[in-house]
This record gives structure tokens, C-alpha cells and sequence, in this order.
């Protein structure tokens, strides 16, 4: 979560780019660039939903 609130603010306060905090970190472009878009928090993964697509087939013989 400390990452987090780091990436967020060198981001969002400081003005610094994903690839400056990234550098400055040490972690990956990719991690940057979701915590900078506030889609995702350290530690924590986001709920993986489904649709119901079942099919279903009538078979006569």
C-alpha cells in the first residue's frame, strides 16, 4: 500500500512521469502505470467476474 500512495502522489502531486517514478522505485512501467490510474491497490486483486455463458443443447435421438 506504501507503494501505492508513493506512485499516486509523485504522479498526481509532484507531476513526475509513469517512467521517472519507475525508475525512481525500481518496479516496472506496468505497475506504475495501473497504480497511476488508480485501477488497482498493492496487495489487493481485483475481483474476477464472469458472465454466465452457458449454452445449453437439446439433444433428441
Amino acid at each position: 500500500m506504501e507503494d501505492y500512495k508513493k506512485i499516486r502522489h509523485m504522479f498526481l502531486v509532484e507531476g513526475k512521469s509513469q517512467r521517472q517514478i519507475a525508475r525512481t522505485l525500481g518496479i516496472s512501467c506496468n505497475t506504475v502505470a495501473k497504480y497511476c490510474n488508480g485501477n488497482i491497490y498493492s496487495g489487493i486483486r481485483a475481483d474476477y467476474h464472469r458472465d454466465a455463458s452457458v449454452v445449453t443443447l437439446d439433444v433428441c435421438l
